[in-house]
């Protein structure tokens, strides 16, 4: 009897013993997630010297203030903000409970500290966005630690868009601990995102690890993501189930999307896009100093055709210099009138026939289809008497030539630094602005330059408003900078990798979501 009862209780013991286990082991398999594969075009990590170590697409760090789907600045870091009444006074109210990667407190001196790194590293160049500080924070005085978690800006100016400024790029923040004495990196980047960088081999791979104190929504796996230059490579590890998505602006050329659509495996995604395609005409020089032969070019230009015969739709025509996915886009007809031009064009050279160098990056070749852009747009121009030879330039070749003004046309894209669109008018509208002169556009407006300034320091939204529809319509009628389409972000993915999808207007995606199935 007593033999019995022992041998029942073991059991009982050795069952309970038995479900317990089984119950761990399958939480720890939950937990355990495989690693995300995915890939990019190029490295998204450019390391210690780049002002923010890495792209805002691995989520390893997070600014104070970013984007939300409709391209409006958003909390991020910084949960509210106001302004004094006449703009020179911006105070900042910082997000609780948050600590970075090495487990030091994110508070006011930490936003104190960043800022004297700014302050150091300033200008900076970047792959993304170059950081300098006197267009993000023009005319700062000070940064002031009012308490624990609130941050006071004090500038000499009324800076009336500052939280548009200060969006993503504009504000990357990262422990005191990790700068070395010139304000760059001393090792791997210690922000406070859902994600650590946890290794990286230069243009080959990184390695992200879910950052289990992150305050937010935690990541989910970790990731593994790949740097694969080659289109038709990335195609084809996709297909053979080496990566199960890729990301990054040119993710997969369009033609390339449309043949993976054919496989049940593969979803597409799209998502408006902060990239736009542009042609930028060098105004110095007869007969492109002339703004008739320069509307010539764009009215020859069927934009729709470009969209849809060799993008498969993904993209939008564009009328305006500003891209749809900034909040002050205006919606400008995008006129195509081959007539016209053949008449504005005789206008300006009679029977003669000119030539003209044709640019644009090989980089630019791997993302988008630009041969074939550039020689459908070679073959429109020969009817206005343009004969355009087209010549594909290494990236840095590209930038030399347009910066000796030697070229007529260039093609290439353009992104949006910030949600404010003050620094893009600033750089190719301003008679004196930096790409304007630069690039040997030689674009003069007074009233544009009036405004572009005036609208730094109007306070009144609708006003500002307003002031840029002018800019851009001013913009749109020199021809100096001829926009062609907005960009549509393309998103592939394997259906196995879960919680993967684009956001918006934010050129972002729910990595820390992501995993396999």
């Amino acid at each position: 009897m007593f033999v019995s009862r022992l041998r029942h209780v073991m059991f009982s013991v050795f069952f309970v013993f038995f479900m317990a286990l089984l119950v761990v082991q399958c939480g720890m398999a939950a937990e355990q997630r495989s690693d995300v594969l995915i890939a990019g075009h190029r490295d998204l990590v450019p390391g210690e010297n780049d002002p923010y170590y890495t792209s805002t697409l691995l989520h390893v760090w997070e600014p104070l203030v970013t984007r939300d789907e409709e391209g409006w600045p958003a909390p991020a870091l910084a949960t509210s903000w106001e302004t004094s009444e006449d703009g020179r006074v911006w105070t900042f109210h910082l997000r609780q409970g948050v600590l970075f990667h090495d487990l030091t407190p994110f508070d006011a001196q930490a936003v104190v500290a960043n800022f004297e790194r700014y302050q150091k590293i300033s200008p900076a160049n970047s792959p993304f966005y170059p950081f300098r500080i006197h267009e993000t924070y023009p005319g700062l005085k000070e940064v002031v630690a009012v308490d624990e978690y609130t941050v006071r800006l004090v500038f000499e100016e009324p800076v009336a868009a500052l939280p548009f400024l200060m969006v993503n790029f504009g504000s990357a923040m990262f422990s005191p601990s990790n700068f070395r004495d010139d304000g760059f990196f001393n090792g791997f980047p210690l922000g406070t995102g859902p994600y650590r960088l946890v290794e990286h081999r230069k243009d080959q791979y990184c390695r992200l690890e879910p950052f289990e104190q992150y305050w937010g929504e935690k990541a989910v796996s970790p990731v593994v993501v790949r740097v694969i230059p080659q289109a038709e490579t990335r195609f084809a590890a996709l297909k053979t189930e080496e990566i199960f998505g890729v990301i990054d602006i040119g993710s997969l050329t369009p033609n390339l999307a449309m043949e993976l659509l054919k496989d049940e495996r593969f979803v597409v995604e799209v998502a408006p896009s902060t990239i736009a395609h542009y042609l930028f005409i060098n105004g110095t020089r007869f007969p492109f100093n002339d703004v008739r032969l320069r509307k010539a070019i764009s009215l020859i230009i069927d934009r729709n055709f470009i969209v849809n015969e060799l993008y498969y739709g993904y993209g939008e025509v564009l009328g305006s210099i500003l891209s749809s996915a900034s909040p002050f886009h205006v919606p400008l007809p995008a006129e195509y009138n081959p007539e016209e031009a053949k008449r504005l064009a005789r206008e300006v050279l009679g029977d003669r026939r000119v030539s003209a160098r044709f640019i644009f990056p090989s980089w630019s070749l791997q993302r988008y289809p630009y041969k074939e852009q550039t020689e459908y747009i070679q073959s429109v121009l020969k009817e206005i008497g343009i004969d355009a030879n087209i010549q594909i330039l290494e990236g840095g070749a590209f930038n030399e030539a347009m910066k000796a003004g030697e070229y007529e046309i260039a093609m290439r894209n353009q992104g949006l630094p910030s949600a404010e669109p003050n620094t893009i008018f600033t750089w190719y509208v301003l008679s004196n602005g930096a790409g304007n002169v630069e690039y040997h556009l030689n674009f003069q407006n007074a009233e544009a330059d009036e405004l572009i300034l005036a609208a730094r320091r109007e306070m009144d939204m609708e006003k500002r408003f307003d002031m840029y529809r002018r800019v851009q319509e001013l913009a749109r009628d020199g021809y100096h900078w001829i926009p062609l389409f907005n960009n549509v972000d393309i998103l592939p993915y394997h259906r196995r990798l879960k919680g993967f999808h684009a956001m918006g207007k934010r050129y972002d995606v729910t990595l820390w979501r992501a995993y396999l199935e």
